[in-house]
């Protein structure tokens, strides 16, 4: 991973695990979250062993829901054939 590049939301002091907290709303017409950060060697390292997601789900502007915490290895792979399905050339 390209820690310097990427801008991670939180790094654990001492050992290398990161953090990367996106957002979404149950108000919204779609369920889908904030991810337009993400380019393609940033949509990899979410299958990385050292990168944690947090997605907060909202209702409204300053009502919090709920937060999801967890690791997925095919999350990485699951943006990255988003990204190829979006690009415009």
């Amino acid at each position: 991973m390209n820690f310097d590049k990427h801008g991670f939301d939180a790094k654990k002091s001492k050992i290398e695990h990161f953090l990367e907290v996106k957002q979404c709303s149950v108000s919204s017409e779609s369920w889908g979250g904030t991810w337009n950060d993400t380019n393609e060697e940033k949509a990899l390292a979410f299958s990385d062993d050292r990168l944690f997601t947090v997605v907060a789900v909202w209702k409204g502007a300053s009502d919090l829901q709920f937060m999801v915490y967890g690791q997925n290895k095919e999350l990485g792979y699951h943006l990255l054939n988003q990204q190829k399905k979006t690009k415009f050339w």
